[in-house]
Order: structure tokens, then C-alpha cells, then sequence
């Protein structure tokens, strides 16, 4: 283990902390390269470093103590000793005003395009070799050897290299156009973001694509930025430089408003900025949201197509990326926090369950739908009470499938079970603490009860096996005794009332029941496995293992109307007939704790 001697080096070097960075494989790497003695070090290049495997920050603190005045690096010198990059951000990445995404798209261009001051940190080597080739990059630019401050910013200095002189797009595919925006746009954004987590709320993400994820693809942007749960930055990629007006073109057809209608009443959304991407060319626009279903959406360039094979290009791309931050620190110093995001992937912690929020619907898929669903509810009963509730009168008083690309229903492909639903909600995560909100949700979940509830049938079968031990033969209805209609009537259950399972409208004010995925038929068994569900209690079931109508309802007594409120005396009156069995669900609607609770 013969480089470890190279600790000793460092420490005379770098200083103790400077070499306490490097790990014993930090030091194996460097020993393998050709790194043995400190003139080794001194005479090393960024490139030789990389070759070697050298993390680039190590690189970097390598490449920064050949360029620092003698006596300022060693054992007795002044050692720097934590990264800065947090404070330099701070003074050099102010946020813009909190209304500039609300402003015109002239004023967004001016913004993007503006000098940062002080400019970015670029290690003293790199610099002094780029500002004699290009001396008008001095000044957005700053060399370490000039400024303590910047010489101390070491991830920030690092990342500046890395974009401005490190990077080599590569051009073919558009993984490599990706490749290249992560690394101007996105990884730019994570650094600020990790140094300063405090000024926002902001994630990003990528779109992908398998079998079972055509819809998505086809509606989700390549690239999505989201800050306070708004889509305020998204951004499409294409292979080829010729191909930039196709990618122009996407930013108009996936998803142009930060949040779905409805989610945040009265506020108008803010223009959603976006980046095109084709080959090395790069360029930045804003999307303003139309004024209504019928208008154009239009992408106003605020940028020049930049091209990302000149550094000068480059430093243009990573100044707009830093100016995009602050237009988004200073939106999210005053913007609405939106309950979901557009476009975002939600997965069921076994994978096997996805939820996306698309442009008017959400698009639920659940794999492996043979084993992990149809045991509960067939496909073939899901296409039934999909389509019995999409009748005029239940439609707004359930969930609804939702008709896109000539399909409504749910679709079973590959053993993927997916379906499009709408309206776009709220899901509820607990009881209203307000006793008249909390009757108003009840009485929106009663009413989709009620639609299910409503939807029955009498069989017409060639042979009927009723309770009494005999066979009827098309018998027709009339002429069966009541408790033979009452055994053949049947209607559907949703056998899973909970409040995760009902949405919210904000601007209409009212709540729909949703998630029809465990609904079966009245009176069926439930007494062997894969029963009971999760939040079943004991006494949810009839007897001999029956779930019916009643059942139901006594979920909504047990699972909506405890816990998180007290309730008044006509509250536990209505709980108590629930539980009972008194009452169906039109009938519980009738309560006087409900009447005049909801928007109908």
C-alpha cells in the first residue's frame, strides 16, 4: 500500500484538512495514475486527474493549489475550512421580484439574460487559460487567484468548470441531449437547491416510458421542475440540431399551465418557463397559460438558440440557468402551495400501483393486475360499474372514466390494468375538524354510495339458483315472491369507504367518492381470503361473510365519522343508524344532520 505515502505529501501540500478530503481510495487512484511525488501533483492536469478516476471535486482541489500563491496551501498556512459555496450563492443569486412570472415575456428575457455579479467562480488555472482566449468572459467569470470569496466556493467553482470547460456534448440520441441539459440546467439547479434548501420547495424529474406508459409519455415533457407543487419549468429534447422546431413545437402540446383548473381557485396561474433542447442547441421560452379551453398555446422565445459547443454558449446557458433560480425563489417567496403536482409519478411503495396528473384527468395504472387486483375485483366488474356510473344522473355525484384518444374505460394490456379518471381532486387525508364541512363530505360520499348502490339489476339467466332450492327458467320477474326478488336484485358495493378514497373540488366546493377499484356486487362472500380488506372492522360484514349495502354504509359511520372530530348529538345519531343498519344510503342522505350540507 505504497500510496500512502502520498497522506504525508498532501498534508505538507494541502494542509491537514485539505488532505484529510482524500480517501485511501482517493490516494490508490491518484498512485495508479502516475501521481507518486509532489511534483507529480504540481505538474498534473484536470483531464490526467480525470483519466485517473479522480472525483472531480479532489481534481479540483488539486488543480486550485497549483494555482494558490506560495505558503497559502501548506501545514503552517491560513487552510480554508469549510466550503462557502452556500454564502457566495447568496450574494451573487438574489431572488428576482415575486411577480415577474406573472410579467411579459420581454421583461423574462431581459431577466434571463442578466450578468451575475459577483460572477462565477472559476478555478484560477482554467481561468487565466480561458480569459486569454476569451477576455469578454472575464467579469461574469471570476478567477479564484482574485477573489478569497470565490476561492472558497469550491462545489460552486467546480460546477463552473465542469459546464464551462469540462463539458463535450455529445451528439445522436436524445439521451445525449438529455445528458447535456442535466448538466447545464438541472444539475445547476440541484447545487443551488442543496446549498440553499431553505429558499423553496423544489423537486425535478424525467419522464421514461415502458410498455404500460404510452399515455404518459405522449402527455408528460421530458424534463419537469416543480417548486411549492406548481410546474413552473419543464423542458423537451430531440436528437438533432435540426430538429429544434419539433421540440419548440412540444413545449406547446404537454401541459402549458402550472396547475390543474380548479385545484387553486381565484389565482391566475404564472407563466411556466421551459427550455427546448436539440442536438447542442439550447434554447429558453415562456409559456403563458391560455386564457381559455379554446385558446392557443403559444412558447415566446426569451433566449437565443444557444450553442452549447462554444464555452461562450455555455456560460450563456448556465447564467440563464442561475437566473431561472431566482425567478423561482422570488415566486416561491409568495406562491400558493399547490396540493398536486401536473405531471408528477406517484408509486405505491411496492412499485406496482402509478398516479399521474394529467392534462384534465389522472391516469391510475395498477401491474400484475392478476394476482394484485382481480382477486378482488375483476376486470370485467370494473368495466361494468365504470360504465353504469358514467350514466347522466350519477355523473356528478361519482368518480368518472375519462374519454382520451377514443378509449373511456378501463384498458387491461400486458396484465397492466389502467383507467383515466375525472374530475381532477383533492384526496382527502383525514375528517374536516368543521362539523358542516365535515356533513358536507359525508353527504358527497353517501351520494356516490347511493349511484352505486342504485345500479340494479335482475338477473334474466337461463337457470337462476335461488336460496329456496329451486331452478327458474327465464321466470320472469313478476311472478317471483319478494324475498326471491330480494335474493336476485343486485347492485354494486364499494367495500373500501375511507377518506383517501374521497376527493375534493376547491372550486366547486364539494366531494366526490373515488377509487371504484374494490367494488364488487352486493351480498357477495367475503368470508375466506383474499378478504378482509385492511380497514374492515368486525362488524363490517353481514352475516355468513356477506358485504352489502349496509356494509358500506357502516364504513362511512366507522371510517368517516370518528376520529378528528367531536361530533354533535344529530352527528352520533346519524352514526348510530348507519351502524344499525337503518338506513340506505338515499335514505341517510334525508338525515337532518345532512340536509342543506352540500352544493346540490
Amino acid at each position: 500500500m505504497a500510496w500512502l505515502g502520498l497522506r504525508v505529501i498532501l498534508k505538507e501540500w494541502l494542509g491537514p484538512v485539505g488532505a484529510s478530503r482524500f480517501t485511501e481510495e482517493d490516494l490508490r487512484l491518484l498512485w495508479d495514475g502516475g501521481y507518486e511525488t509532489l511534483e507529480d501533483l504540481e505538474a498534473a492536469s484536470y483531464s490526467g486527474l480525470r483519466d485517473a478516476k479522480l472525483k472531480p471535486a479532489r481534481a479540483d482541489q488539486i488543480i486550485h493549489a497549483q494555482g494558490a500563491p506560495t505558503g497559502t496551501t501548506g501545514a503552517g498556512a491560513t487552510v480554508v475550512l469549510k466550503d462557502t459555496t452556500a454564502t457566495y450563492l447568496k450574494a451573487c443569486l438574489p431572488a428576482f421580484d415575486a411577480h415577474q412570472l406573472w410579467g411579459s415575456a420581454a421583461q423574462l428575457r431581459l431577466l434571463l439574460a442578466e450578468t451575475i455579479t459577483p460572477g462565477l467562480p472559476l478555478l484560477a488555472p482554467a481561468a487565466a487559460r480561458l480569459f486569454q482566449q476569451h477576455a469578454e468572459l472575464e467579469g461574469p467569470l471570476v478567477s479564484t487567484a482574485a477573489s478569497a470569496a470565490a476561492a472558497s466556493a469550491e462545489d460552486l467553482s467546480s460546477h463552473v468548470r465542469n459546464v464551462v470547460l469540462g463539458m463535450k456534448p455529445c451528439v445522436g440520441s436524445e439521451m445525449y441531449t438529455a445528458k447535456t441539459t442535466s448538466v447545464v440546467v438541472e444539475d445547476t439547479l440541484r447545487l443551488i437547491a442543496g446549498h440553499l434548501p431553505d429558499l423553496m420547495h423544489i423537486h425535478m424529474d424525467r419522464n421514461t416510458t415502458d410498455a404500460s406508459e404510452a399515455t404518459i409519455k405522449s402527455l408528460r415533457p421530458d424534463f419537469l421542475c416543480w417548486v411549492n407543487g406548481a410546474l413552473v419549468l419543464k423542458g423537451e429534447e430531440k436528437a438533432q440540431s435540426r430538429q429544434l422546431e419539433a421540440a419548440i413545437k412540444e413545449l406547446t402540446t404537454k401541459m402549458s399551465s402550472a396547475w390543474a383548473a380548479g385545484l387553486v381557485p381565484d389565482k391566475r396561474p404564472p407563466c411556466m418557463l421551459a427550455f427546448a433542447a436539440a442536438g447542442t442547441l439550447l434554447q429558453f421560452f415562456c409559456i403563458q397559460p391560455p386564457e381559455s379551453d379554446g385558446d392557443r398555446v403559444q412558447a415566446t422565445p426569451i433566449s437565443a438558440a444557444l450553442d452549447l459547443t462554444t464555452a461562450l454558449g455555455r456560460l450563456r446557458a448556465l447564467t440563464a440557468s442561475c437566473n431561472i433560480w431566482r425567478l423561482l425563489a422570488g415566486y416561491a417567496s409568495q406562491a400558493p402551495t399547490v396540493p398536486l403536482e401536473s405531471g408528477h409519478v406517484t408509486r405505491s411503495p411496492d412499485g406496482l400501483r402509478t398516479y399521474c396528473l394529467l392534462p384534465g384527468f389522472v391516469r391510475k395504472s395498477i401491474a400484475s393486475f392478476a394476482t394484485e387486483q382481480a382477486p378482488f375485483a375483476s376486470f370485467e366488474v370494473l368495466q361494468d360499474v365504470y360504465s353504469k356510473m358514467s350514466k347522466p344522473e350519477h355523473r356528478r355525484n361519482i368518480i368518472q372514466v375519462y374519454n382520451i384518444e377514443g378509449h373511456a374505460g378501463p384498458q387491461l394490456l400486458n396484465d397492466v390494468y389502467t383507467v383515466h379518471l375525472a374530475p381532477v381532486g383533492v384526496p382527502c387525508q383525514g375528517a374536516p375538524t368543521d362539523l358542516r364541512i365535515l356533513a358536507g363530505a359525508v353527504s358527497g360520499v353517501l351520494r356516490g354510495l347511493a349511484a352505486l348502490h342504485s345500479e340494479g339489476t335482475l338477473p334474466q339467466l337461463h337457470t337462476w339458483h335461488m336460496e329456496r332450492s329451486f331452478v327458474l327458467v327465464a321466470m320472469p320477474a313478476c311472478v317471483l315472491a319478494w324475498a326471491d326478488v330480494r335474493r336476485a336484485v343486485t347492485g354494486f358495493v364499494h367495500r373500501d369507504v375511507r377518506w383517501p378514497n374521497v376527493i375534493f373540488l376547491p372550486a366547486e366546493r364539494r366531494w366526490l367518492l373515488i377509487d371504484l377499484e374494490h367494488a364488487g356486487l352486493h351480498d357477495c362472500d367475503c368470508s375466506g381470503a383474499p378478504y378482509p380488506l385492511q380497514h374492515w372492522s368486525q362488524r363490517t360484514l353481514d352475516a355468513g361473510g356477506k358485504y352489502t349495502f349496509r356494509s358500506d354504509l357502516r364504513m362511512v359511520a366507522e371510517q368517516l365519522l370518528c376520529g378528528g372530530v367531536t361530533l354533535d348529538e344529530g352527528g352520533r345519531d346519524l352514526r348510530r343508524q348507519l351502524l344499525s343498519g337503518q338506513l340506505t344510503a338515499a335514505a341517510a342522505l334525508e338525515h337532518e344532520w345532512l340536509v342543506g350540507s352540500g352544493l346540490e
